[in-house]
């Protein structure tokens, strides 16, 4: 039973459950009035959980295909991680490279000891391969492949292109990572984000799109830290996620609609 666990929790963890129990009408407030409303947050981050997760990895590999081109069609192959053109060197960040570098290697060191629970690993003793570093690359790094941050117009005036090096690698190369953006762009859902008449037309999708994937990312760092999920907009935010998918392939995100248990878990919140 729900209440036994909730039992045996920190009140200082139960006390925003209690607050928002009252602040909907609820008089009484015992351990038994707010479990359902604690289990309810549980399985919302275990809804969120699933679909974020099938959104970051089709986004990452959307987005690595088409580095994987754009790098080799500036003379430098597929491995746009080891050996990434100039433009997209500066975009990624020398900490960020020596950090998927370091982790994908830490990641390699640790199949040469077999677990004791799974066996060895299958690719024990193989060497750090581009997929090792791609497979490093966070939510936060996804995003920050895309423009995000829109400069001033004065700072804009200043740039010798008038594009930022990200806005340059949009038009370029990560948009076509996203095929059917223009389409999705069009929903009401994303024009009220606009990012205003500064930012030039080429480059207004990719700015709609990370401002998305900077929304679902915050989503994911309060499941990942198990916070409160109060606040969220769960319909909206959702409705980003499927957005997201839909500019890669409407297939997917049609299964990724039908499979999510976000939106149930909505209408199921406890209410006193």
């Amino acid at each position: 039973m729900p209440h036994r666990i909730v039992a045996a929790l920190p009140s200082a963890r139960l006390q925003p459950y209690r607050d928002l129990w009252t602040a909907n009408g609820g008089t009484a407030c015992t351990d038994a009035d707010i479990a359902p409303l604690y289990q309810w947050q549980v399985e919302m981050c275990s809804a969120w959980y699933e679909v974020l997760a099938y959104t970051e990895t089709v986004v990452r590999h959307a987005l690595d295909n088409a580095l994987r081109q754009w790098n080799t069609a500036q003379g430098l192959g597929p491995d746009w991680i080891a050996a990434p053109a100039p433009t997209l060197r500066r975009v990624l960040g020398a900490r960020v490279m020596t950090e998927l570098h370091d982790s994908a290697s830490r990641a390699a060191a640790k199949r040469g000891t077999a677990d004791r629970s799974f066996g060895p690993h299958p690719r024990q003793g193989q060497p750090v391969s581009h997929d090792d570093l791609v497979a490093q690359l966070t939510f936060g790094n996804l995003v920050h492949l895309l423009p995000i941050t829109a400069p001033t117009p004065q700072a804009r005036g200043r740039l010798r292109s008038n594009l930022t090096r990200s806005e340059q690698l949009w038009i370029h190369g990560t948009q076509h990572a996203f095929p059917h953006l223009p389409n999705v762009s069009r929903s009401r859902h994303w024009t009220r984000f606009s990012p205003g008449s500064s930012v030039p037309s080429s480059v207004a999708q990719g700015y709609l799109l990370s401002s998305a994937l900077e929304r679902l990312r915050g989503v994911r760092n309060r499941v990942g830290h198990h916070e409160q999920m109060f606040r969220v907009g769960h319909v909206q935010r959702h409705r980003d996620a499927i957005l997201v998918v839909r500019a890669i392939s409407d297939p997917a995100a049609v299964a990724l609609q039908a499979l999510s248990r976000v939106l149930s878990s909505v209408a199921a919140e406890p209410k006193p």
